[in-house]
């Protein structure tokens, strides 16, 4: 688990035994379980107490982590332990490792940032460098320019990172390729970022180059829309804001050009059939306490358009399962079936990103949809989700904008 946190942070941490065997291993046995643990830190950065006692329940136990004195900003990552040894036998490896790693961004002022790379790249050398775009960035860029000794071209990847909650990585994520020639540039277009979270630029020369390059990258930072990726027109009368910002270190007079295109076909679908059922086995049951998961499959009926979006993919979502990385549901999975024939033409599951298709016009398709949680009155509480189904245009259509 990770935060954004310049301040020292008190973590707590929970061990519990895990016995070999342990279907065999006799309760008596298992509430006799006792372990003198002596606690030690690898990195000063890291505080913890002297010891616990651990015993068959588990022990919970503070860590305090000092990001600041990890190391100057810019630089990381910063990994250290928290090692915990059996008192009982000094010479003995530890009994756990708690691993934890502290990252310090360099704040960006102003609308770019040099980042720091080694002298030399050789074939497979990363460079890992971390920076928090400033406020009002919606957009950046990566320039790598490379020196080197007369080969001509070089094949350089970049590869941005942004880790936002609620979110998948893919989110966040983006990877380019391309060949910088000597004594040239080449700009990377890294996407949209967020401002104040921290972002990871890694630039890496390809592993087939026959020897090292210097190259220098400098990240830079657009103004303009940071919160909205993509608009939704929801019927008629539907009415969409999209913030501009213009921030302070924006060189230049900040116009805006608006550009819309309808590309997708969204409908919203109500369930014809629901039902909570306990899941049955060992595989479906929790391994500390034995307690059954419950599942809610929902079924949802739609007929695919006689023309204009059926040729392009689809996709399947469950109301607010953009979510589902860091949701309390668990085993979202969806199949769809084509109604006539009984034909299962997709399938997906916690990736939102999966398509179905293509469909057949007018054809009549069921959706099959678990969802799995501890407790059977949440999933009662969205018996009645609404689901969204996505159908790419053939031809997307443009809408003229005023401003």
């Amino acid at each position: 688990k990770g935060w954004e946190t310049t301040a020292p942070r008190e973590v707590a941490v929970t061990v519990t035994p895990k016995f070999q065997g342990d279907d065999d291993v006799a309760a008596e046995r298992k509430g006799l379980f006792r372990r003198d643990v002596r606690l030690e830190a690898t990195a000063p950065w890291l505080s913890v107490g002297k010891g616990v006692v651990v015993t068959r329940g588990g022990k919970a136990f503070t860590i305090r982590i000092d990001p600041c004195a990890a190391g100057p900003e810019g630089a990381g990552p910063f990994c250290g332990e928290v090692l915990g040894f059996d008192d009982a036998a000094p010479g003995a490896p530890p009994l756990f490792r708690v691993p934890v790693a502290v990252v310090r961004p360099k704040a960006v002022e102003g609308d770019s940032v040099a980042l720091t790379l080694p002298p030399s790249f050789q074939a497979g050398d990363i460079s890992r460098n971390f920076v928090t775009p400033p406020d009002g960035a919606a957009s950046a860029t990566v320039e790598v320019t490379c020196d080197g000794d007369g080969l001509g071209r070089r094949l350089v990847h970049v590869q941005t990172v942004q880790l936002l909650p609620q979110e998948a990585m893919e989110a966040g994520w983006s990877k380019r390729r391309a060949y910088a020639n000597d004594g040239e540039s080449c700009v990377y277009d890294a996407g949209r970022v967020t401002p104040g979270r921290t972002m990871e630029v890694c630039v890496a020369q390809d592993w087939g180059s026959l020897e090292g390059a210097k190259l220098d990258a400098t990240v830079k930072f657009q103004p303009g829309c940071s919160s909205l990726e993509s608009v939704a027109l929801r019927g008629t009368r539907s009415v969409t804001t999209i913030p501009l910002e213009a921030p302070a270190w924006a060189r230049g007079p900040v116009v805006a050009s608006p550009k819309l295109k309808l590309t997708r076909w969204r409908r919203a679908l109500r369930p014809t059939k629901s039902e909570v059922t306990a899941l049955t086995g060992a595989r479906d049951a929790w391994p500390d306490t034995g307690k059954p998961c419950y599942a809610l499959k929902l079924e949802y009926e739609f007929t695919a358009p006689k023309s204009g979006a059926t040729a392009g993919g689809t996709r399947f979502l469950f109301a607010g399962d953009e979510n589902v990385y860091d949701a309390a549901f668990d085993g979202a999975f969806a199949e769809v079936i084509e109604k006539d024939t009984g034909k299962i033409i997709g399938a997906r599951d916690c990736r939102v990103s999966g398509k179905i298709g293509p469909l057949k016009p007018g054809a009549k398709y069921v959706v099959n949809f678990l969802v799995q949680h501890e407790d059977p009155a949440r999933l009662e509480s969205i018996r009645d989700g609404e689901c969204w189904l996505d159908s790419e245009l053939s031809k997307a259509i443009d809408v003229p904008g005023y401003g």
